[in-house]
């Protein structure tokens, strides 16, 4: 494939004559149109059909003049920019085909992920790997979490203080999916650059006395393996190994971050106004953050959260081989298909 530049684009990424293209789920794309077909097979439940997904696309002003207060009006310069954000977020949409019922959401997988907090007025699905730390600190700042810096918190479903859309009734789950307040909103990430940067931050570059080193390597070949081998002591998986290790695995045993996108947060089946892309985060969380009325804020860095950045954009031709690429490409379809990344 061709590499492309495009202005909502920047950071483009490369692996010889790869790279991302623009994302193109929000418009008409009719030469990906078999692909995004073949990658909705992949996935557990429909999608909504278009006049479904019109009601969706009602996002707008209530947002804005619910964040602000019912009692403050716009000023037309704001309204002229938050008008410019909305077209911007209304071109990453990313809705169904057919209709799904608040029954048939709150029975699937990625129910348990989505957070739904109120007082941003936000629903959001958290991709590991995809700066999902950034957001959950941001989010449990906006709740009112005194100690919303806490990552290890942030990531604990039993004490992040995080409502999940899981913990909804039927009619509550109905009622926010059809919200126009409500932005339902995740951010993904080059599925390439994505498992590398797993792979660098689980296995590479952790101390392999460490826990946490002991249960990923427990999740990538079987808790029997750890009772089997001196692992605290052999060679870490090489990048091909863990490859081949994950590609063995089934979408369901996947840990997060490694899992597909489109499977733990039903891209293709869950409605979402706005489908972001870290490769321009820069950008595209403010364009968020105005959408939810925090124009003002600052999203954080990786040093800022604490969270030393893999750098794994940079490392790709160290990694890849074409038969690596290959494999993670063949692993990881229905994301590079329906995302619109190549």
């Amino acid at each position: 494939s061709s590499a492309r530049n495009s202005v909502d684009d920047p950071d483009d990424i490369r692996i010889a004559d790869v790279s991302s293209n623009v994302m193109r789920t929000g418009r008409k794309d009719e030469s990906n149109s078999a692909a995004k077909h073949e990658a909705g097979k992949n996935l557990s439940s429909s999608g909504l059909s278009s006049s479904a997904a019109r009601d969706f696309s009602k996002f707008g002003f209530a947002q804005f003049e619910s964040t602000v207060g019912s009692s403050v009006k716009m000023s037309e310069t704001h309204r002229e920019a938050a008008q410019l954000v909305l077209h911007k977020i209304r071109r990453r949409s990313l809705y169904p085909n057919r209709s799904i019922s608040a029954r048939e959401l709150l029975q699937s997988p990625f129910a348990a992920r989505i957070i739904v907090s109120e007082k941003s007025r936000v629903l959001y699905c958290p991709v590991p790997k995809a700066a999902n730390s950034n957001w959950k600190m941001l989010l449990r700042k906006f709740e009112g979490q005194r100690d919303y810096e806490n990552l290890a918190k942030a990531h604990s479903h039993g004490q992040s203080g995080f409502r999940y859309l899981s913990s909804f009734s039927e009619r509550e789950v109905q009622a926010l999916i059809m919200d126009p307040s409500y932005l339902k909103m995740t951010f993904v990430r080059n599925p390439l650059v994505r498992v590398l940067s797993c792979y660098l931050n689980k296995f590479a570059n952790k101390d392999r006395s460490s826990e946490e080193y002991s249960v990923y390597l427990g999740q990538l070949y079987g808790w029997r393996y750890l009772s089997r081998h001196d692992y605290k002591n052999e060679p870490k998986p090489s990048f091909e190994e863990f490859v081949n290790a994950i590609s063995m695995q089934g979408p369901e045993a996947h840990n997060e971050h490694w899992a597909l996108m489109t499977y733990i947060c039903g891209l293709g089946v869950f409605p979402y106004d706005f489908v972001g892309r870290i490769e321009n985060m820069t950008a595209e969380s403010q364009w968020v953050l105005s959408a939810i009325g925090r124009p003002e804020e600052h999203f954080p860095s990786q040093s800022e959260i604490k969270f030393a950045a893999s750098n794994a954009k940079d490392k790709l031709r160290q990694y890849y081989t074409p038969l690596i690429e290959e494999r993670v490409r063949r692993l990881y379809a229905p994301d590079f298909a329906l995302l619109g990344y190549t």
